[in-house]
């Protein structure tokens, strides 16, 4: 299943011709990219993008905004070619930008267009609420492990 912030329609929307033919393909073609393994890396991308938001800002987002899209797209891309060793500079340049861009958001400089960020309270709230969860659920194992005896 393709995830909500970057395909292979909107990875083109960041690379160039060039760059976007190469994706995927180890004889440094310039055409044909692989679709399959381009899928598979932004799919890569947006989970550890995704892994990264969670318990920061409150997933799933309503809306991706474009910066995460580029983001995903940047940070597949350099998957690709750093898979061959062979980071084009346009992709090493938006691979500072995205690396920047997510310690801007980390650290406040930044934010997420329509996502609202998580604070302490917010966060204590989450975690007591899956502790209720759990409880509740051992709970019922437990109760069904004593009627079942």
């Amino acid at each position: 299943m393709a995830n909500p912030y970057c395909d292979l329609i909107k990875l083109a929307w960041f690379l160039d011709t060039r760059s976007f033919g190469m994706l995927g393909n180890d004889v440094n073609a310039t055409t044909n990219a692989d679709t399959t393994i381009a899928q598979g890396q932004l799919d890569a991308a947006a989970g550890e993008l995704e892994s990264h938001l969670s318990g920061r800002v409150t997933l799933p987002l309503t809306s991706v905004p474009l910066v995460l899209t580029r983001w995903v797209a940047v940070k597949a891309a350099e998957t690709f070619y750093g898979r061959r060793g062979d980071l084009p500079k346009q992709v090493k340049s938006a691979v500072d930008w995205a690396d920047q861009w997510i310690k801007d958001f980390d650290a406040g400089r930044t934010s997420i267009d329509g996502a609202a960020r998580l604070g302490p309270d917010e966060l204590l709230d989450e975690l007591l609420d899956d502790q209720h969860h759990a409880n509740c659920r051992l709970e019922r194992v437990k109760r069904e492990l004593t009627e079942g005896l």
